[in-house]
């Protein structure tokens, strides 16, 4: 968007699991993980509002899962992102 769009959030879709009952949603600054803080946690569904990212930085975003019977899956295979500040109206 023209408005807004300074690097520092992101919309984050994920593929569902038909046992899942909520998720989470997790950032590192490495691929493998290290260090990974959780950004947001009983997730319902996919399509959530990720925040408090530095622009122009390599982050990895995990998802997983809790199911019926309280089990945690593994985390996600990584998912790269490196947002942008393109907001104009500074």
């Amino acid at each position: 968007p023209l408005h807004e769009s300074d690097g520092t959030k992101c919309n984050v879709e994920f593929t569902t699991a038909t046992n899942a009952v909520t998720y989470e949603l997790w950032a590192s600054s490495y691929p493998d993980g290290r260090g990974a803080i959780m950004l947001s946690d009983k997730i319902k569904t996919s399509g959530v509002l990720a925040k408090g990212f530095t622009p122009d930085t390599d982050f990895y975003l995990f998802v997983r899962y809790i199911d019926k019977q309280k089990k945690m899956s593994k985390p996600s295979k990584a998912f790269p992102i490196k947002l942008k500040d393109t907001f104009a109206q500074k």
